[in-house]
This record gives structure tokens, C-alpha cells and sequence, in this order.
């Protein structure tokens, strides 16, 4: 496996799916497969898919290594939508993107700012 460090941006969970991790990192995408380790709470998480959204699909960045899981989202207003786009938009300008994670023999989510190191599954690299 080959490591980096990622930053986590802001995480939340979902009951029954997994955890919703903003993770700011530099890499051309995060299989499916890879593990963030925090080494200060000595926990795992394991990459299950990137989170994409119908409606600014256009404007999102695609890793071609990524297994996607495709959300759709409604609006009350047109402006609501521009909103939402742009504010996506900026976010993975900034290189952070939405992964869906699963906690590896816990439940607990990444504190927020916390650095995790990156390991890629080696078919990946």
C-alpha cells in the first residue's frame, strides 16, 4: 500500500450506512478499499465509495480509480439548486470531496481537522 495524508474537513453519520467524511486530500481519488488510519485515536476507516450529486455533475472533478454512489437532491428554488452547485463546486476546487466510509471494528467518526494517513490499495498505485 502507498500512504498520504488527507485532512478531515467535516464528518456525519448515517444510520445503517456508514459515515459522510468531507476529506481534503491531494490524490487523483480514493478507491474503494482504501484505509484512513487516524494515529492519534488508532482508528480505521475503509473507503466504500465517493459521494456524487446528480445536479452539479457537470462541474464535479471524476477519478476514473473511484467507485461513485450517485446521490440525488431536490430543490425548492432555482437559486437553492445554483447554490448548492457552487458550494460544491468550491469545496472540491479546494480538493475536498465527499466520501461514503465504514469504521473498521468500531463506531466512531474522525474528529474534524484531523489528519489521516491515506494507504491505497496496491492494485491502485
Amino acid at each position: 500500500m502507498t500512504s498520504a495524508i488527507a485532512i478531515t474537513i467535516d464528518s456525519f453519520q448515517i444510520t445503517g450506512r456508514g459515515i459522510i467524511l468531507d476529506l481534503q486530500h491531494d490524490l487523483e481519488g480514493l478507491p474503494k478499499g482504501t484505509i484512513l488510519n487516524s494515529k492519534i485515536k488508532k482508528l480505521n476507516w475503509e473507503v466504500v465509495s465517493r459521494l456524487v450529486f446528480d445536479h452539479p455533475d457537470f462541474k464535479q472533478f471524476h477519478f476514473k480509480n473511484e467507485t461513485k454512489d450517485y446521490m440525488r437532491l431536490t430543490f425548492d428554488s432555482s437559486e437553492k439548486l445554483k447554490e448548492s452547485v457552487d458550494k460544491i463546486y468550491q469545496k472540491e476546487k479546494g480538493k475536498t470531496y465527499q466520501y461514503l466510509v465504514k469504521p473498521i471494528d468500531h463506531n466512531q467518526k474522525p474528529d474534524n481537522n484531523e489528519n489521516l494517513e491515506v494507504k491505497l490499495p496496491t492494485t491502485h498505485v
